[in-house]
């Protein structure tokens, strides 16, 4: 019975081919399939299998079995009587697989010497190949220099999907028979307005007025506001927009509400207001001189009552919440967290690397 060992690290050749047919095994093409025995044929664990789990260091080829299979994707199954061997056609290098069956394609990874044509058949033999292994969702990375091959990549099948720190992703689902299950795309944008009750007089508060958008063309009064920045905490961000804003320093005390808007022809948007302490009581103000027309205590009943929130069940509700905390804080000499949300940040734990965001009511 013919048997023959490959390395870890077997490479995509014609000379692996040579050795397979040298030891009796026919250079056809193959009908892949997944599994025998237990054993995962390709480069990353079956459904169910942790991505840690140790792969094995060889795989076994006899007549019409494979026992095992080695860090790089193989292909095994009988034709016209002999058994068959095939690969991807891109080096592992390039590919990334998931928990969830599917595989990255990351274009930046690819040789420069690639053309245009061969990458297109490449991709064409790769999906076949993917759809036989069972995969899911297939995704592809495309830099700016490699935006030459996305026109291949929508020939294929594959479709806009969003576009990450300059780099377009590109998806297709394999599965005929069941619908994408593909995430969306960034759905939400967060935004922030900082509540800073005056140090002395918590029945004022800091707003400022800003020289362009909406906002300026109603004359409008509002708290500091902004949106995230990537991989930003909400306290952060409200933090960041108080100083950038009016050059004041300040403490995330808490979360006092939020607002969730949904809106047909842009992302939808979700709005907290956080309440900050100043670090300084007696610190100056600076307008932000691009954004910032003027800075000022204003009352927390004259902000409430402008004419623009007049009519607005949304918005006089938010206000409402402003008032009461305002309220309660002129109830008290302590910086009171009584029902506000308040965050920490804590280990993920779980054999997992980083940190998550915690919020959380303080009742």
């Amino acid at each position: 019975m013919p048997k023959l060992l490959l390395s870890d690290k077997i490479s995509f050749s014609m000379s692996v081919e040579r050795d397979l047919q040298a030891d009796g095994i026919p250079r056809t093409r193959a009908l892949a399939f997944r599994q025998c025995r237990g054993y995962h044929v390709g480069s990353s664990p079956p459904v169910g299998m942790p991505l840690s789990r140790p792969r094995p260091k060889y795989a076994v080829l006899t007549a019409g079995l494979m026992m095992a299979a080695s860090g790089t994707s193989v292909a095994l199954s009988q034709e016209g009587g002999g058994d068959t061997v095939t690969f991807p056609p891109f080096e592992e290098s390039v590919l990334a697989y998931d928990h969830y069956n599917g595989v990255t394609l990351h274009l930046d990874r690819l040789d420069d010497d690639h053309s245009p044509t061969e990458f297109a058949e490449n991709l064409k033999q790769a999906l076949d190949f993917w759809k036989t292994e069972g995969r899911k969702g297939i995704w592809v990375h495309a830099p700016p220099h490699k935006a030459h091959m996305v026109p291949h990549c929508v020939d294929q099948g594959f479709a806009f999907h969003f576009v990450r720190e300059g780099t377009l992703i590109l998806s297709q689902w394999l599965p005929e028979k069941t619908p994408s299950k593909l995430p969306f795309g960034p759905t939400h944008q967060v935004g922030i307005g900082a509540l800073v009750l005056h140090p002395s007089d918590p029945s004022k508060m800091l707003v400022v007025q800003e020289k362009s958008g909406p906002a300026a063309t109603w004359k409008l009064w509002k708290m500091p506001t902004g949106l995230l920045d990537p991989s930003e905490d909400i306290p952060e961000a409200a933090i960041r927009e108080l100083r950038e804003e009016t050059g004041l320093d300040g403490t995330m005390n808490g979360i006092i509400c939020f607002r969730q808007a949904h809106r047909p022809s842009s992302a939808s948007d979700l709005f907290f207001v956080c309440r900050l302490v100043l670090k300084d009581p007696d610190a100056k103000w600076t307008p932000q001189e691009d954004e910032i027309a003027e800075i000022q205590w204003m009352s927390v009943e004259d902000y409430c009552n402008q004419q623009r929130w007049q009519g607005s069940p949304v918005y006089e509700s938010l206000n409402d919440a402003i008032r009461q905390t305002s309220l309660a804080a002129q109830r008290s000499t302590d910086t009171e967290r009584n029902g506000l949300i308040t965050h920490e940040r804590l280990p993920v734990g779980l054999g997992m690397n980083g940190t998550n965001a915690l919020f959380k009511s303080q009742l």
